[in-house]
Protein backbone atom coordinates (compact mmCIF):
# COMPACT_ATOMS: atom_id res chain seq x y z
CA UNK A 1 0.00 0.00 0.00
CA UNK A 2 1.29 3.45 -0.96
CA UNK A 3 0.28 6.93 0.13
CA UNK A 4 0.23 9.86 -2.27
CA UNK A 5 3.44 11.24 -0.81
CA UNK A 6 5.21 7.90 -1.37
CA UNK A 7 5.11 7.84 -5.17
CA UNK A 8 6.04 9.64 -8.38
CA UNK A 9 3.95 8.55 -11.37
CA UNK A 10 5.56 9.15 -14.76
CA UNK A 11 4.66 8.58 -18.39
CA UNK A 12 7.01 9.17 -21.33
CA UNK A 13 5.83 10.18 -24.80
CA UNK A 14 7.97 9.89 -27.90
CA UNK A 15 9.07 7.77 -30.82
CA UNK A 16 9.81 4.07 -30.71
CA UNK A 17 13.54 3.39 -30.49
CA UNK A 18 14.40 6.99 -29.61
CA UNK A 19 14.81 8.95 -26.36
CA UNK A 20 11.53 10.26 -24.91
CA UNK A 21 10.30 13.65 -26.12
CA UNK A 22 8.37 14.58 -22.99
CA UNK A 23 7.26 13.24 -19.66
CA UNK A 24 4.18 13.77 -17.56
CA UNK A 25 4.57 13.58 -13.76
CA UNK A 26 1.99 13.22 -10.97
CA UNK A 27 3.26 13.84 -7.47
CA UNK A 28 2.23 15.09 -4.04
CA UNK A 29 4.57 17.95 -3.18
CA UNK A 30 5.12 19.11 0.43
CA UNK A 31 4.06 22.68 -0.39
CA UNK A 32 0.77 21.68 -2.06
CA UNK A 33 -2.41 20.36 -0.51
CA UNK A 34 -3.27 18.18 -3.51
CA UNK A 35 -1.16 16.08 -5.89
CA UNK A 36 -0.03 17.98 -8.96
CA UNK A 37 0.41 17.04 -12.63
CA UNK A 38 3.13 18.72 -14.67
CA UNK A 39 4.86 18.33 -18.03
CA UNK A 40 8.57 18.38 -18.75
CA UNK A 41 9.92 18.74 -22.30
CA UNK A 42 12.95 16.48 -22.81
CA UNK A 43 13.70 17.12 -26.50
CA UNK A 44 15.47 20.40 -27.26
CA UNK A 45 13.73 20.52 -30.64
CA UNK A 46 10.45 20.97 -28.70
CA UNK A 47 11.88 23.50 -26.26
CA UNK A 48 9.84 26.36 -27.69
CA UNK A 49 6.67 24.81 -26.27
CA UNK A 50 7.56 26.06 -22.79
CA UNK A 51 6.64 29.57 -23.95
CA UNK A 52 3.01 28.60 -24.52
CA UNK A 53 1.82 30.23 -21.34
CA UNK A 54 -1.46 28.44 -20.69
CA UNK A 55 0.16 24.99 -20.48
CA UNK A 56 2.44 24.15 -17.58
CA UNK A 57 5.60 22.85 -19.20
CA UNK A 58 9.31 23.33 -18.60
CA UNK A 59 12.37 22.09 -20.46
CA UNK A 60 14.98 19.88 -18.78
CA UNK A 61 17.84 17.98 -20.40
CA UNK A 62 16.93 14.29 -20.55
CA UNK A 63 19.91 12.99 -18.56
CA UNK A 64 19.53 15.75 -15.97
CA UNK A 65 15.88 14.85 -15.54
CA UNK A 66 16.62 11.14 -15.15
CA UNK A 67 19.50 11.62 -12.73
CA UNK A 68 17.61 14.16 -10.62
CA UNK A 69 14.37 12.24 -10.31
CA UNK A 70 16.01 8.97 -9.31
CA UNK A 71 18.28 10.76 -6.84
CA UNK A 72 15.27 12.46 -5.28
CA UNK A 73 13.24 9.24 -5.22
CA UNK A 74 16.03 7.50 -3.31
CA UNK A 75 16.61 10.44 -1.01
CA UNK A 76 12.90 10.81 -0.18
CA UNK A 77 12.19 7.07 -0.19
CA UNK A 78 9.68 7.31 -3.04
CA UNK A 79 8.70 4.82 -5.71
CA UNK A 80 8.68 5.75 -9.40
CA UNK A 81 5.58 4.18 -10.94
CA UNK A 82 4.58 3.73 -14.57
CA UNK A 83 2.19 1.42 -16.39
CA UNK A 84 4.73 -0.96 -17.98
CA UNK A 85 8.46 -1.57 -18.18
CA UNK A 86 8.77 1.09 -20.89
CA UNK A 87 9.94 3.87 -18.58
CA UNK A 88 12.31 1.51 -16.75
CA UNK A 89 13.88 0.52 -20.07
CA UNK A 90 14.20 4.15 -21.20
CA UNK A 91 16.18 4.95 -18.06
CA UNK A 92 18.30 1.87 -18.75
CA UNK A 93 19.02 3.03 -22.29
CA UNK A 94 20.58 6.14 -20.74
CA UNK A 95 22.70 3.98 -18.44
CA UNK A 96 20.61 4.65 -15.33
CA UNK A 97 19.32 1.71 -13.28
CA UNK A 98 16.16 2.59 -11.35
CA UNK A 99 15.00 -0.98 -10.65
CA UNK A 100 15.39 -0.49 -6.89
CA UNK A 101 12.80 2.32 -6.95
CA UNK A 102 10.57 1.23 -9.85
CA UNK A 103 7.06 -0.19 -9.72
CA UNK A 104 5.39 -1.61 -12.83
CA UNK A 105 1.70 -0.81 -12.34
CA UNK A 106 0.68 -3.23 -15.08
CA UNK A 107 2.33 -6.11 -13.23
CA UNK A 108 0.58 -5.05 -10.02
CA UNK A 109 -2.74 -4.90 -11.88
CA UNK A 110 -2.21 -8.37 -13.35
CA UNK A 111 -1.50 -9.73 -9.87
CA UNK A 112 -4.69 -8.11 -8.56
CA UNK A 113 -6.81 -9.69 -11.30
CA UNK A 114 -5.21 -13.09 -10.68
CA UNK A 115 -5.36 -13.15 -6.87
CA UNK A 116 -8.94 -11.92 -6.77
CA UNK A 117 -10.02 -14.14 -9.67
CA UNK A 118 -11.71 -11.21 -11.36
CA UNK A 119 -13.93 -12.44 -14.24
CA UNK A 120 -13.81 -11.14 -17.79
CA UNK A 121 -10.51 -9.34 -17.33
CA UNK A 122 -9.54 -7.07 -20.23
CA UNK A 123 -7.21 -8.59 -22.82
CA UNK A 124 -4.65 -7.31 -23.46
CA UNK A 125 -4.09 -5.75 -20.06
CA UNK A 126 -3.19 -2.35 -21.48
CA UNK A 127 -3.92 0.84 -19.59
CA UNK A 128 -6.86 1.95 -21.75
CA UNK A 129 -8.72 -1.41 -21.56
CA UNK A 130 -8.14 -1.55 -17.80
CA UNK A 131 -9.39 2.01 -17.33
CA UNK A 132 -12.48 1.16 -19.34
CA UNK A 133 -13.02 -2.01 -17.30
CA UNK A 134 -12.69 -0.04 -14.05
CA UNK A 135 -15.12 2.64 -15.30
CA UNK A 136 -12.65 5.51 -15.50
CA UNK A 137 -14.73 8.67 -16.06
CA UNK A 138 -14.57 10.50 -19.40
CA UNK A 139 -12.01 8.18 -21.02
CA UNK A 140 -10.78 9.55 -24.37
CA UNK A 141 -8.98 7.37 -26.93
CA UNK A 142 -6.40 9.55 -28.67
CA UNK A 143 -4.56 6.61 -30.26
CA UNK A 144 -0.83 5.97 -29.82
CA UNK A 145 0.02 6.44 -33.50
CA UNK A 146 -1.75 9.79 -33.57
CA UNK A 147 0.34 10.90 -30.61
CA UNK A 148 3.63 10.32 -32.42
CA UNK A 149 2.25 11.99 -35.53
CA UNK A 150 1.37 15.07 -33.47
CA UNK A 151 4.84 15.24 -31.95
CA UNK A 152 6.42 14.92 -35.39
CA UNK A 153 4.33 17.75 -36.85
CA UNK A 154 4.91 20.09 -33.89
CA UNK A 155 8.64 19.39 -33.94
CA UNK A 156 8.86 20.12 -37.65
CA UNK A 157 7.15 23.51 -37.24
CA UNK A 158 9.24 24.52 -34.23
CA UNK A 159 12.47 23.72 -36.08
CA UNK A 160 11.29 25.69 -39.09
CA UNK A 161 10.34 28.69 -36.94
CA UNK A 162 13.44 28.53 -34.72
CA UNK A 163 11.46 27.53 -31.60
CA UNK A 164 9.06 30.47 -31.79
CA UNK A 165 5.71 29.04 -30.60
CA UNK A 166 3.81 32.16 -31.69
CA UNK A 167 4.40 31.03 -35.28
CA UNK A 168 2.86 27.61 -34.79
CA UNK A 169 -0.29 27.04 -36.79
CA UNK A 170 -3.56 26.80 -34.83
CA UNK A 171 -3.57 23.07 -35.65
CA UNK A 172 -0.07 22.61 -34.20
CA UNK A 173 -1.07 24.44 -31.02
CA UNK A 174 -4.17 22.27 -30.78
CA UNK A 175 -1.99 19.17 -31.29
CA UNK A 176 0.18 20.23 -28.35
CA UNK A 177 -2.85 20.70 -26.13
CA UNK A 178 -4.11 17.26 -27.20
CA UNK A 179 -0.73 15.72 -26.35
CA UNK A 180 -0.76 17.22 -22.86
CA UNK A 181 -4.36 16.08 -22.34
CA UNK A 182 -3.52 12.57 -23.56
CA UNK A 183 -0.49 12.33 -21.30
CA UNK A 184 -2.35 13.72 -18.30
CA UNK A 185 -5.11 11.18 -18.81
CA UNK A 186 -2.56 8.35 -18.85
CA UNK A 187 -0.77 9.61 -15.74
CA UNK A 188 -3.95 10.19 -13.79
CA UNK A 189 -5.24 6.90 -15.15
CA UNK A 190 -2.36 5.03 -13.52
CA UNK A 191 -3.21 6.74 -10.23
CA UNK A 192 -6.86 5.73 -10.67
CA UNK A 193 -5.94 2.09 -11.33
CA UNK A 194 -3.71 1.95 -8.25
CA UNK A 195 -6.55 3.34 -6.15
CA UNK A 196 -9.08 0.90 -7.58
CA UNK A 197 -6.89 -2.15 -6.93
CA UNK A 198 -6.19 -1.03 -3.36
CA UNK A 199 -2.51 -0.08 -3.71
CA UNK A 200 -2.87 3.67 -3.22
CA UNK A 201 -4.68 5.98 -0.85
CA UNK A 202 -4.38 9.70 -0.01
Amino acid sequence: MYRYQDIIVIDFEGFKGKPPSMVGIWEKYPNRNQPYYRVIILDQDLKGLVDIKDLRAIYVDLNDFMENIIARARRENKKIIAYSEHELLKFGESGIDISDCYVNARAETKTWFTINKIPNRPKPLGLKPVLKYLNYPALIDYGTQRVTEKIKKIKKELIRHKQDPTKLTPLAQENWRDLVAYNEQDVRGVVYVLEQIGLLKP
